[in-house]
């Protein structure tokens, strides 16, 4: 619909001839002829789809979500599908340059991803580029929290009552620890108070309980504000001696005391 073109072959037959798209249209239909006085070859109508819409990214996931440092992560997106270039380019440390990790499609359209080495404890923000085969780019950034390794779980802890005191054992985590916290309860879930040993030791006396009641100890790991995750199987001792219940009556008193 617009004023032809024209150019001329070079010595092997092949052609290239600028066309200017109108780029508010998306659709166009071209004809390539030879001119009247040369021929009469005719490509017949080619139709061309101009597309200036850059990709979309709907979708970006890490997994672990929070991982450790060092630890393997596999960087999820969802973006349109067969793009021609699709990575992430991550800054671990500022002013330095970022790595470049490619993400490949998978076998579900759409579906791109990587697995790579998470850095050091931090919060970065990685940046996602996309690019489809008509050379349309756009950039997404995400947010990736690296965290320390969380401590072990306190493994084996066995106690034994001496007089109104307990004295507590435990196997030793393999961290580097600044020490462990004893807590005190009861009930097995749930502690009326806690302690900590102050150092990285495997023993420790809790005293100042009370005769005839059973206790339940259960211990973590702990580094600066670090705390296992998790806390230990509880330990049961039972304080020896006995409860004595004494209830006011009409000039008596009624004692009880467990068998």
């Amino acid at each position: 619909g617009t004023e032809d073109v024209a150019g001329e072959t070079t010595a092997d037959g092949t052609f290239r001839i600028p066309v200017k798209l109108d780029q508010s249209r998306r659709e166009f239909t071209l004809r390539v002829q030879q001119k009247p006085e040369e021929g009469s070859a005719d490509s017949g109508p080619l139709v061309l789809i101009l597309d200036t819409v850059p990709p979309e990214i709907t979708s970006i996931a890490f997994s672990p979500e929070k991982p450790n440092p060092r630890a393997s992560v596999l960087a999820i997106a969802i973006a349109e599908p067969h793009l021609k270039n699709f990575h992430m380019r991550l800054t671990e440390t500022p002013g330095n340059d970022p790595t470049v990790i490619p993400l490949e499609e998978t076998s579900t359209a759409g579906t791109y991803q990587s697995l790579f080495t998470a850095p050091n404890i931090g919060s970065y923000q990685p940046l996602f580029h996309a690019e489809d085969e008509a050379g349309n780019s756009t950039e997404l950034r995400s947010m990736l929290t690296v965290i320390p390794k969380p401590l072990s779980k306190v493994e084996n802890v066995r106690g034994k009552a001496k007089g109104t005191t307990a004295v507590l054992e435990w196997d030793l985590v393999p961290d580097d620890v600044d020490g462990y916290r004893i807590y005190v309860g009861e009930d097995p879930l749930q502690a009326l108070y806690s302690l900590n040993t102050g150092r990285p030791t495997t023993h420790a006396t809790v005293s100042g309980l009370l005769p005839g009641k059973t206790y339940y100890f259960s211990l973590t790991a702990v580094k600066g504000d670090q705390e296992s995750a998790e806390k230990s199987t509880p330990a049961k001792v039972e304080i020896i001696g006995l409860i004595l219940t004494v209830i006011d009556g009409d000039s008596s008193l009624l004692l009880e005391w467990p068998n």
